[in-house]
């Protein structure tokens, strides 16, 4: 059975490679030139279950208003008219009633990513700059304090154990931190952060030279009909059954949600003051990953608005400034900024489903802000659904 994977962002990397483990023959078709392009290109590396709380949230919506009139507010909205936007909008107010129920699913699904992981590098020999010493949510705001507390009650009933600290406790575990004005945080030592770009691009290699899969690049997809994928050039691909795994061009009710990022090259003196434990300032929505010796990573920020990927300095700014505040010892002047699209379901919760209508068709898709996170678990998920698929067509 030949399966066809459309996107070679780290969700259809690793959706390759399970159902290449499953037995299947695999070609992936990417527009881009090589795999980890876009959206896996440069995120905030961290693959954090401590992340997992959904958006939908009164709370949300009253903070998502109040920045509205706050240009440097970790969301802003481009008010331009498009039907696809608001109605996204809409059906993420709509989908308030289901906060705990969504994020306590999400949780379990990062869980179990987190073993997908594992038992990728079990058998894969892959180097991506992985720290393994936790991530630690900051607070320096009574309010945001307390509403963390009781999100980690709905994590705790998800099954995720996380250590609530005071103000000493957070500068225990990163003694680099600036300690003025936190009240305490929540440290989760099981998570950890690597970098994705390194990651997918080694176990792209991986599954062309150990097991033969056939890598498309520079091939964009038109349509498929059952059985055939059609390219803007006019070629066509015949295949058993296909996975999409186009992040936000995947359709379905998925729109994008601009993030941005620095990556910090650090001289001698700023490696030994920057922080090797993975950060998340709750408040700001900013999250930090040491990536080896010389590299600190630095994402965040949320923009509605449109497939632009441009870069604007005025969301790029105040990310050197979180880290010239919390780390004033480090240097920040070079460094390389980026922007990419993450694919935002209404819910925030991923699609992997077979297509009812046509029911060779898969996805893989839809993870918004944990892609990383969740990539191999539901790369693991799609591909025992192809294999249940296949087994209960073999039967007649």
């Amino acid at each position: 059975m030949h399966v066809y994977v459309i996107g070679a962002g780290v969700t259809g990397i690793t959706t390759a490679y399970f159902l290449t483990k499953q037995g299947f023959k695999v070609t992936v078709l990417e527009k881009e030139k090589s795999p980890s392009s876009q959206t896996s290109r440069a995120n905030g590396c961290q693959l954090s279950v401590s992340n997992a709380e959904t958006w939908n949230s009164w709370r949300t919506l009253g903070k998502g208003i109040k920045w509205l009139f706050d240009p440097q507010a970790p969301l802003v909205i481009n008010w331009t008219p498009n039907y696809k936007k608001y109605k996204w909008l809409f059906d993420f107010v709509r989908n308030i009633p289901n906060y705990e129920k969504n994020t306590i699913k999400t949780v379990q699904m990062a869980l179990d990513s987190q073993d997908a992981y594992e038992e990728i590098l079990r058998e894969e020999d892959i180097s991506y700059d992985r720290m393994d010493k936790g991530i630690l949510h900051i607070y320096r705001s009574e309010k945001e304090f307390e509403n963390a507390k009781r999100v980690n009650e709905i994590y705790a009933k998800a099954g995720l154990e996380r250590q609530q600290l005071d103000w000493q406790g957070v500068v225990d575990v990163e003694n680099q931190i600036n300690p003025e004005g936190i009240i305490g945080g929540f440290y989760t030592p099981t998570d950890y952060t690597g970098d994705i770009y390194k990651f997918t691009t080694q176990l792209a290699n991986i599954l062309k030279n150990k097991y033969g899969v056939e890598f498309l690049y520079d091939t964009e997809y038109k349509m498929h009909d059952p059985g055939y994928i059609w390219t803007k050039r006019g070629v066509g691909y015949k295949y058993d059954a296909v996975v999409i795994c186009m992040g936000v061009y995947s359709g379905l009710g998925i729109y994008p949600i601009k993030g941005y990022s620095v990556t910090i090259n650090l001289d001698p003196q700023s490696a030994i003051t920057s922080p090797e434990v993975s950060l998340l300032d709750d408040e700001h929505k900013i999250v930090t990953a040491r990536l080896g010796v010389n590299r600190l990573r630095i994402a965040g920020t949320a923009e509605i608005g449109s497939f632009n990927k441009d870069i604007r300095e005025d969301r790029i700014q105040p990310l050197l400034y979180w880290v010239q505040n919390n780390f004033p010892t480090v240097d920040t002047s070079d460094y390389i900024p980026w922007a990419g699209l993450r694919p935002m379901t209404p819910s925030m919760m991923p699609i992997i489903k077979r297509d009812r209508n046509k029911p060779k068709t898969f996805y893989n898709t839809g993870h918004g802000h944990l892609g990383w996170t969740l990539g191999a678990g539901t790369a693991r998920s799609c591909a025992r659904q192809v294999l249940m698929a296949h087994n209960s067509l073999q039967k007649y």
